[in-house]
């Protein structure tokens, strides 16, 4: 009913032209753009006035659906949605015949053949956020911004690069979950493709489908040290060295340093997969077959952020191994268990009361109760052993999970857990953030880089302008730290 009324209410004051002009300047056109001027210069790098009859046509296709039409995710869909424009112009009495089939044939050239798109989606987010919060959604979308970012390319790049390799990494020691799907392989080109097509239809979304990088093969027979696959452009093979991490799945342990024996175990013909090219072989012409790799798609995630330790500058975020797929932002929204990041607290407040870095610290088992769980809790380091006397330098470069409080509070000339309860409550800590350490005491130079006195900010977009004023703003991003080990206050100790 409210729709209903606005639009009475629209064609009252405006008439069909303005309205038009309306919609034009404030639809979505997908790849950031927002309006018919800044998808003209996204795609086209020239103004909307400009524009032939071929991409004005591209143009007025996309505001459908842009993340499906766009030309830098599918050049192939792009051309049929503006076939489709075309034959509407054409059907209306705007256009002839022989300017349609001109306009048809136009190749796309786009203003970049390969767009930068997505190395930093998950910055660009948190930034959108944090301005829509700050400024309003009118002044975001319509104050005509222009946004200055810290986020340096070359290391955004590296860290997307290090975390997808990570990822992966972490993915192939589970081993591999299974096919695609199955088709005859007795039938027609056409028929067979399109079964192959509707199977991998969910995948076409995903950025390495749309790159190129990853395409869908059909198993056409097995050997235990090789596979002959049918790609879309022609035939590949694939060896077994090229997937030995692939064993089948087995969930009650890593499979670490299993390898896959027999390509039977996982494959047989008529298997839909995922395949990558070697990197030797991503030219080929097709007149042989060629090299491929299985690939699948990670179910595990990561995140990373890099800043400049000087000046607090964020230079590269990643909140995940894909944007399209998750938005959720790891690096700044998620809360996760404290693990070591609690340590450099502990060892601050060690040398706080004198301790040197050659200090010698026993690492050795010991037995806790668990005040929360009411059983016992035994700490133990990453390699499930205990190395004896260590120094405090030694310890938390190692990261050594028994040279914590358990061990440096209960030595001899300590004063004990009252001094490090005075000295952690000094932060002001709730279930999932540190915001500042209390005036009274300044940060320890142990500390010096990883937390800041005051509120810990750190600056993501350095300068907004607008029409008329240009504002220096930074963004406030908290890093998610652990709520204080209640159950270490007055947790009696038991050597073994």
């Amino acid at each position: 009913m409210r729709e209903a009324i606005l639009a009475v209410r629209i064609e009252r004051s405006f008439d069909k032209s303005e309205i038009l002009n309306i919609y034009l300047n404030q639809i979505y056109y997908g790849h950031g753009s927002y309006g018919i001027e800044a998808a003209a210069r996204v795609y086209f790098g020239k103004k909307a006035m400009s524009l032939t009859l071929s991409e004005a046509a591209l143009l007025a296709g996309l505001p459908r659906a842009p993340s499906v039409y766009g030309p830098f995710k599918s050049l192939r869909l792009a051309r049929r949605r503006r076939a489709h424009v075309l034959r509407r112009m054409l059907e209306e009495g705007y256009i002839s015949p022989r300017e349609r089939a001109r306009a048809s044939n136009v190749a796309i050239q786009l203003v970049r053949p390969s767009p930068e798109d997505g190395y930093a989606d998950y910055a660009n987010e948190e930034v959108r956020r944090k301005l829509e919060r700050r400024f309003g959604a009118t002044t975001l979308y319509r104050g005509g911004l222009r946004v200055q970012t810290t986020i340096d390319r070359r290391i955004q790049r590296t860290v997307n690069a290090a975390v997808r390799k990570g990822v992966i990494a972490v993915d192939h020691r589970r081993g591999y979950r299974g096919l695609v799907g199955r088709v005859p392989l007795r039938s027609t080109e056409e028929v067979f493709w399109r079964r192959v097509d509707l199977l991998t239809e969910a995948h076409r979304k995903w950025r390495e489908v749309r790159g190129g990088r990853w395409e869908p093969a059909v198993v056409h027979s097995v050997r235990w040290d090789e596979a002959r696959l049918r790609l879309r452009k022609g035939p590949a093979v694939m060896w077994r060295e090229d997937v030995a991490w692939a064993r089948p799945l087995n969930l009650k342990q890593s499979n670490r340093g299993v390898e896959l024996e027999n390509l039977g175990d996982i494959l047989q013909a008529g298997d839909v997969v995922l395949v990558e090219r070697r990197e030797d072989e991503e030219n080929s012409n097709g007149a042989r077959p060629v090299r491929v790799t299985l690939v699948q798609e990670p179910l595990v995630q990561a995140a990373a952020i890099v800043n400049d330790q000087r000046t607090g500058a964020i230079r590269a975020m990643v909140g995940g191994y894909d944007f399209d797929r998750s938005k959720f932002n790891r690096a700044v929204q998620a809360v996760r268990p404290p693990g070591s990041a609690f340590k450099p607290v502990t060892f601050s407040a060690a040398i706080s009361e004198g301790w040197t870095p050659s200090d010698l610290i026993i690492d050795a088992p010991a037995i806790f109760p668990n005040l929360e769980t009411g059983g016992d809790w035994k700490p133990t380091n990453f390699g499930r052993k205990f190395y004896g006397p260590t120094t405090l330098r030694e310890a938390l470069t190692l990261s050594r999970a028994r040279q914590g409080p358990p061990t440096i509070f209960r030595m001899p000339g300590s004063s004990g857990y009252p001094r490090f309860i005075r000295w952690g409550s000094g932060w002001a800590w709730t279930t999932n953030r540190l915001w500042a350490k209390a005036r009274r005491a300044p940060a320890p130079p142990c500390l010096s880089g990883w937390i800041s006195s005051g509120p810990h900010t750190k600056t993501f977009r350095r300068r907004i302008s607008g029409a008329r004023r240009t504002l220096r703003w930074s963004i406030s991003i908290p890093r998610p730290v652990p709520a204080f080990p209640a159950m270490l206050l007055a947790a009696p100790f038991r050597p073994l």
